[in-house]
């Protein structure tokens, strides 16, 4: 199964976000059903990343804010990461037939232009001596191009499964 580096990157951002809300569940069951004073949180703080994936720096001095952006943003990614990935992939396939659509209009200007050039071989002036040339007007027609419905499907059906893995 093929993908491409821009949908690995967004699989691996919600795996850590997914990860992510795991061990905050993990760490409040902890607080909540402990006889403990404390809870350890090092396994949450882990799998906390930044906007690109990248593990955030522990002891790092950041702001409080741009933190706590990151911190809420990963924990959202993370309870609704099954809803980013459908968006994603209805993106990604909605800009692949539009792709598509403007392929197929493009040849079918390129055919209407080459069906107004046409003429009958009469209107060519193709004749000599008293014998005319025998051309027929297929032959002057440029080909139409061709749709690879096979490659359509097998992405369809590559988007169809990456879906299934995520529910």
């Amino acid at each position: 199964m093929h993908q491409d580096a821009e949908e690995q990157q967004l699989l691996d951002k919600l795996e850590s976000a997914r990860k992510l809300v795991l061990h905050l569940k993990i760490l409040f069951g902890q607080m909540t059903k402990s006889y403990k004073k404390y809870a350890d949180p090092t396994q949450v703080l882990k799998s906390l990343t930044d906007d690109q994936g990248k593990p955030v720096e522990i002891g790092e001095e950041k702001d409080i804010g741009e933190f706590n952006d990151t911190f809420l943003s990963r924990v959202q990614e993370g309870l609704n990461y099954k809803q980013i990935y459908k968006d994603f992939v209805n993106e990604k396939r909605q800009k692949a037939l539009l792709a598509q659509k403007q392929r197929n209009m493009m040849g079918g200007e390129e055919n209407k232009d080459a069906a107004r050039s046409k003429q009958p071989a009469e209107q060519l002036g193709l004749k000599t001596m008293n014998s005319s040339i025998n051309v027929d007007d297929n032959e002057l027609a440029e080909p139409s191009p061709k749709v690879d419905s096979d490659a359509l499907m097998k992405d369809e059906t590559q988007i169809i499964e990456k879906e299934q893995i995520i529910e």
